[in-house]
């Protein structure tokens, strides 16, 4: 997807770096609002709330 949906993650050197930037460790999605809403790469063992849930059935 790359920018503009991603965010960057911080400032080093005069450069900013842009999400996803977690390489192996971060393969979650998030939007958090300390991100200003824009896509972030997450580890995927953090607790985070739900956009939404889908039932599973058995058919």
């Amino acid at each position: 997807m790359g920018s503009p949906w991603w965010g960057f993650s911080e400032y080093e050197t005069d450069n900013w770096i842009q999400e996803p930037d977690g390489n192996d460790e971060e393969n979650c999605l998030a939007l958090t609002s300390e991100g200003h809403h824009y896509l972030r790469d997450k580890n995927c063992s953090e607790l985070l709330s739900p956009l939404c849930m889908v039932s599973r059935y058995n058919l």
